[in-house]
């Protein structure tokens, strides 16, 4: 998920400190007592009481069981990009279709939502698609995979057995495009993409938007990333095309809704 650095990556809640590589200045107005939050790359002293509701509070902690978002860096929190998934997922559940994730890794994201939607006993289904051993190095950019060496390693027969209890999940293993013309829903409510990399994410963008329900929700992970600014290019060129504009995040992500 995102770029891995300290402020792509998520930071520890610390009230005290600013985020690295911003000048302190930045923040003379806006004095250490009233931040409230101060992760992932974005802090604010705005309400973030979210986090403490209990229904987000369990599944999010049943995410960050899952192993995702930890590594070499520690383990990141990334408590606001969580809450627009659920957020999104909400307003999906109000449509017709299936829930689309097109990047997986230990399946944090996915875990978030099926406990947060209550999936158990829904009627639906999700698809998770992902190599789940990193990048394609036919469909990445040297600058792509120089971005994630060394951080994935193949995790499908954990992410098969943390989910084979879900009779409504379907987890693909494979490359997108690739994987998607095996087995794909033919209507979708929701599209969250995750990818890293920017052809497999224009890749499954271009091939889910005719099954997209209208009013389904996209979330895209990586949009407003410094680091990931080559898929910001191609979805911005996607979403000229189809005449749907992208709302930019600052939790770094991007969200648009299909007309």
């Amino acid at each position: 998920m995102g770029t891995l650095n300290a402020l792509n990556e998520g930071l520890p809640m610390k009230l005290d400190e600013s985020p690295p590589s911003l000048p302190s200045a930045s923040f003379d107005c806006f004095p250490a007592s009233a931040r409230t939050y101060n992760q992932d790359g974005l802090m604010t002293m705005h309400d973030c009481s979210f986090i403490e509701e209990p229904r987000f509070a369990n599944a999010y902690r049943d995410a960050i069981q899952t192993g995702s978002w930890s590594g070499p860096w520690g383990q990141a929190q990334i408590h606001w990009r969580a809450h627009v998934l659920c957020w999104a997922g909400q307003i999906a559940q109000r449509l017709q279709g299936d829930f689309v994730e097109c990047g997986v890794d230990h399946g944090g994201t996915a875990m978030l939502l099926l406990k947060y939607l209550d999936f158990d006993n829904s009627s639906r289904r999700m698809y998770l698609y992902d190599t789940f051993c990193g990048l394609d190095p036919t469909l990445s950019s040297e600058k792509e995979l120089a971005n994630y060496t060394g951080i994935y390693r193949d995790c499908y027969d954990e992410v098969r057995q943390r989910f084979e209890s879900f009779s409504n999940v379907i987890v693909c293993r494979g490359s997108i495009p690739a994987s998607l013309s095996k087995t794909a829903p033919e209507q979708v409510a929701f599209l969250h993409i995750d990818l890293n990399a920017a052809n497999p994410e224009r890749a499954a963008i271009e091939f889910f938007w005719d099954r997209l329900t209208p009013g389904a929700m996209i979330v895209l992970d990586d949009y407003c990333w410094v680091a990931c600014h080559a898929q910001k290019l191609s979805m911005d060129e996607f979403a000229k095309s189809v005449d749907c504009p992208i709302l930019s995040l600052p939790t770094g992500q991007g969200l648009l809704q299909k007309r």
